[in-house]
């Protein structure tokens, strides 16, 4: 288990690791440390389709996100790193793959209040990395502004060769973070027929259009089957 670790001056920018031999604990915490000397806050790991892991963490004053191999055992980094989305400040970084393309669908800077979320796509994880915009699809503008009051931390698989993916969020309380709330949303994938390559070359936008990222509200949807209702409407 990887953790963002912090003070309440949120100063330590640290990451915490606990090991256990079962998912449900329990765990043994083995201590935090900052990966290649760098802060970490907002993080998230991902696990690829060939068995290797990699952590994603905003730094340098949020301006940065980077992204490192986990070693084998999935306890610590490899030495090596990258550096994406360069003085964009993007935090709450969630990463899927689709189609062999990796999506980070991540949120702006802005505390504990929501805001606008922007995806970035990219054939490898280490970049180059393309924004695909906002995947907000709503005509209210504050849905738009704030995606829909939340801000994102996974994004699920449920059926990934139809595109479909569970969006999670945080609606966080600042006055009482433990009573801070979750919002779930399906989240569509559409890429066009030949997706392979896509991305190749330098302005390659008249290509990346035709990539849809989809979030919607819903007050009540069935992710896969009807028998798996999800219902929200006191989020």
């Amino acid at each position: 288990m990887w953790m963002h670790i912090d003070s309440s001056k949120y100063d330590e920018a640290r990451i915490g690791i606990a090991v256990s031999a079962v998912p449900h604990g329990g765990f043994q915490y083995k201590g935090s440390f900052r990966p290649h000397g760098s802060e970490s806050r907002d993080m998230t790991v991902f696990l690829d389709d060939d068995g290797q892991a990699f952590l994603l963490y905003s730094s340098e004053n949020n301006m940065v996100l980077h992204v490192a191999r986990l070693n084998s055992s999935f306890t610590g980094v490899e030495p090596s790193y990258g550096r994406i989305l360069i003085n964009q400040q993007r935090e709450a970084p969630t990463v899927f793959k689709n189609a062999g393309l990796y999506f980070i669908l991540s949120s702006g800077c802005t505390g504990w209040w929501p805001n606008a979320a922007e995806v970035h796509v990219s054939e490898s994880i280490f970049g180059p990395w393309h924004s695909i915009g906002n995947p907000v699809k709503s005509s209210n503008v504050a849905d738009r502004r704030t995606t829909f009051g939340s801000q994102g931390t996974f994004v699920l698989p449920l059926d990934p060769w139809q595109g479909r993916f569970l969006f999670m969020a945080d609606r966080w309380n600042e006055s009482h973070l433990g009573h801070s709330r979750y919002v779930w949303l399906p989240l569509q994938v559409t890429l066009p027929p030949e997706s392979h390559g896509l991305l190749e070359n330098s302005g390659s936008s008249e290509k990346m259009k035709w990539i849809s990222v989809a979030l919607k509200w819903s007050s009540e949807w069935f992710p896969v089957h009807e028998s798996h209702a999800v219902v929200h409407d006191e989020l």
